[in-house]
């Protein structure tokens, strides 16, 4: 150690020098240590134990380091030796989806957020039901290029008034949208066609979305974008109501579509679309069992008008062959609950007479159970399919005199009527359940018991019905 306090070395390498520069601070703190008392003979020992430890070390440091290089070269190698075509059987492992990061570009897509408005505290919301109140314009069949399919309509001030307005909630979040009865909003709709028909308003809202496979449309001069099924599971509609908001009340809304065909085009196997602009209604729970009661219903003298024209058969133009029933067999029970309904109910165009249940059928249009309104595309006949949104429900007077007579007698277990052609009404009488039948072969068989227990032939959905075919002969 020479007169200033710090040691000396010879060593090259640049890991010895780092040691070396340590050891010379620790001996300038131990020098300066020496000068306070009880400090002497402690102040050096640590330096003289510090160098030889780091002495010993040095070798260590260059191999851990060297050790290192290695484990990099290693990974280096074991990188570039992925191959660009992963080999036969590889399962890439799982990465899980981040919307917020990979589909920014689609993000004035998302659907708005539907709220209830006016919502007081410690209450329940109301439950809301969307529905399709009517056709703003179309159906009408898309043209074949280059001719372009135009569809224009204007909103009555007063309507205007009811349109439900979006409202952002933050930079990033989706926007909101809160409903209340009466509020309208405004949607495009695309459905298949069948060649050289034409598709009436209540048969467009139930037909499923269809788009084709290219389609362009603009609204208002703003491209809109389609949500077809690879992206969304299936074909959905185009909401179009921030559009028609921002246009104004008593102004032409316009929306232009063109459909490029194929070369093949002209084969006779074309499929043809129909598409309109639906106005989607929110009604309250209460609004529509009170419209259903109030207003829409169908008297008991036109369903025994239209039983009797059903039992005669004066709409068949057949004048050789005539059938004549002598009754018409009338289910009661309730589609959803197997039982007799409480408030009968069927679609305006429906073609039978049997009806479900009102409120059954209201519950069980949401299958969420914090829905805030039930999706606008769920309101089918249970029986047949057909349109049975809340305002073309109808409440069958008949049929509520029908189960008010069999709850004053105490039947309300009959699932099933016979109505005449005056427009009395029987019991249908259930057929016993058969018996059962138990086969072991054709050493261990069971006879059936052919006597009090033997089952009748069991009657169609007609009934029993006495028909009397009448034959006309030439001579």
């Amino acid at each position: 150690r020479d007169s200033t306090g710090d040691w000396s070395s010879d060593v090259c390498s640049s890991d010895l020098n780092d040691v070396t520069r340590t050891a010379s601070r620790n001996a300038s703190r131990n020098a300066s240590l020496s000068q306070f008392p009880g400090a002497g003979s402690a102040g050096s020992s640590p330096v003289l134990t510090n160098l030889i430890r780091h002495n010993n070390a040095a070798p260590t440091l260059v191999a851990m380091r060297a050790g290192q290089r290695h484990m990099e070269q290693q990974q280096q190698q074991h990188v570039g030796r992925i191959p660009l075509i992963p080999p036969v059987g590889y399962i890439p492992p799982y990465q899980l989806p981040q919307p917020d990061c990979n589909a920014l570009h689609q993000a004035y897509l998302r659907s708005p957020v539907l709220r209830p408005a006016w919502v007081e505290k410690d209450q329940p919301a109301e439950k809301l039901y969307q529905a399709v109140q009517s056709l703003a314009a179309g159906p009408t069949t898309l043209l074949d290029p280059p001719l372009l399919t135009e569809l224009s309509f204007a909103v009555p001030t007063p309507a205007y008034c009811n349109i439900a307005e979006d409202k952002l909630d933050g930079p990033t979040a989706p926007p909101i949208r809160e409903l209340r009865q009466g509020s309208l909003q405004y949607r495009i709709r695309c459905c298949r066609l069948n060649s050289g028909t034409q598709m009436e308003p209540w048969d467009f809202v139930v037909a499923d979305t269809n788009w084709p496979p290219t389609i362009f449309m603009e609204m208002n001069d703003s491209v809109l974008e389609i949500k077809r099924k690879g992206h969304y599971g299936k074909d959905r509609p185009v909401d179009i109501t921030p559009h028609v908001f921002v246009l104004g009340p008593d102004k032409k809304n316009m929306l232009r579509i063109s459909v490029p065909r194929p070369p093949k085009m002209g084969t006779g196997n074309d499929i043809m679309y129909a598409i309109a602009i639906e106005v989607v209604e929110v009604f309250r729970h209460q609004q529509i069992v009170d419209m259903c009661l109030k207003e829409q219903r169908i008297t008991a003298k036109d369903m025994i008008e239209d039983i009797k024209a059903k039992l005669s058969n004066t709409a068949d133009d057949d004048d050789e062959v005539a059938l004549v029933s002598a009754n018409l067999t009338i289910d009661l029970a309730d589609p959803f609950t197997s039982r007799i309904f409480t408030t009968p109910v069927r679609g305006a165009k429906c073609r039978h007479r049997e009806c479900f249940d009102l409120e059954t059928f209201l519950i069980s249009r949401s299958s969420k159970p914090r829905e805030v309104a039930c999706p606008p595309d769920v309101w089918k006949c249970p029986l047949c399919g057909g349109d049975a949104s809340p305002r073309s429900l109808r409440v069958d007077d008949f049929l509520v005199s029908v189960r008010e007579k069999l709850e004053k007698d105490g039947d309300l277990d009959v699932k099933a009527i016979l109505v005449t052609e005056d427009g009395s009404w029987t019991k249908k009488a259930e057929a016993p359940p058969a018996a059962r039948r138990k086969s072991r072969g054709p050493a261990g068989s069971v006879p059936r018991d052919e006597g009090e227990y033997a089952s009748p032939a069991v009657q169609s959905r007609q009934g029993s019905r006495t028909a009397e075919v009448i034959e006309l002969d030439d001579d």
